[in-house]
């Protein structure tokens, strides 16, 4: 009896150490409510609302160990090719075309509270991609959604869709301000997937063969 009780012990621990799914993680396949694919590209994206009003700087100092943890700006191509996923072809602006991409990144990556009613439009419009060789500069990226009725988005080419603008921004000293719109697009290679419930239930079975198995054997010697 000692043995099926150190083996479901065992599973019990190994359950216990696998890793918790981040709720601020974006992966995997997703689609927006018209159906357009997201591209995620088989990274990981962090959620803006997890850098929000950190700066550059904190984040490359070490600020949360996310760069620790594997963390990197995304390049221009990645938010690039993010965006066009989400965006119609062409520079629509402020548009109707652009609402259903535009509110997807703001349910997923800002975490509006639209039961509140404080929020009829996106809060972080601006962004930091990837890194120039000069440190004082990062990439400039922007997009805007806006709350139904309003049925509205903003998606720009020369903010995210084709390239990206230099700015530089960079500690938000310039405009503090402005540093509660602003936020880090963060990715990193995505994780290796976490065992499925039906591994971990097949392996607890199996402990408990094990033990029915090495008690029958002793009790028949």
């Amino acid at each position: 009896m000692r043995i099926s009780y150190i083996a479901v012990a065992a599973v019990l621990a190994s359950l216990w150490s696998l890793p918790n799914v981040h709720g601020a993680i974006v992966s995997g396949t997703h689609y927006t409510d018209g159906g357009k694919l997201v591209n995620l590209q088989g990274l990981e994206w962090l959620s803006w609302d997890e850098t929000v009003g950190v700066s550059r700087t904190d984040i490359e100092a070490g600020w949360g160990g996310l760069i620790a943890d594997g963390w990197r700006y995304a390049t221009e191509g990645e938010l690039a090719l993010f965006f066009q996923s989400l965006s119609p072809a062409g520079d629509e602006g402020y548009h109707i075309s652009n609402h259903d991409g535009s509110q997807w990144l703001w349910e997923t990556f800002d975490n509006p509270d639209f039961t509140s009613g404080l929020y009829t439009s996106s809060r972080i419009g601006n962004l930091f991609a990837g890194v120039e060789v000069n440190s004082t500069t990062s990439y400039r990226a922007h997009y805007r959604a806006y709350d139904p009725p309003l049925t509205g988005g903003w998606f720009r080419d020369d903010l995210g869709r084709t390239h990206l603008q230099y700015t530089l921004l960079k500690s938000y000293t310039a405009s503090p301000s402005s540093s509660t719109t602003i936020a880090s697009v963060l990715v990193r290679d995505a994780a290796i997937p976490e065992p499925s419930t039906f591994i971990v239930f097949a392996g607890l079975f199996a402990c408990f063969g094990i033990a029915g198995w090495w008690r029958k054997r002793k009790n028949a010697a």
